[in-house]
């Protein structure tokens, strides 16, 4: 795979490209209603960055970050 997304589907790179669209600044975890209800989840600036770096094919650890998004306060919380 190179970095122009050989090995992903038309519409697996599309999303994963369109989530590189949030500049990560952090805005939305004060207003996350989640917070309310699990202090210690990531947040959803956080979740995106597990995200392009999970389904990232280029990604050697993915299964290991997997393991880690599911942990608790991690992204399926």
């Amino acid at each position: 795979m190179n970095i122009h997304g050989e090995g992903m589907s038309a519409q697996e790179l599309d999303e994963w490209e369109r989530s590189n669209y949030c500049i990560k600044c952090q805005a939305c975890f004060s207003d996350c209603p989640k917070r309310a209800e699990a202090p210690g989840f990531i947040g959803p600036a956080n979740s995106v960055e597990v995200y392009e770096h999970v389904f990232d094919v280029r990604d050697d650890e993915r299964a290991e970050r997997l393991r880690r998004a599911g942990e608790p306060g991690g992204v399926w919380d």
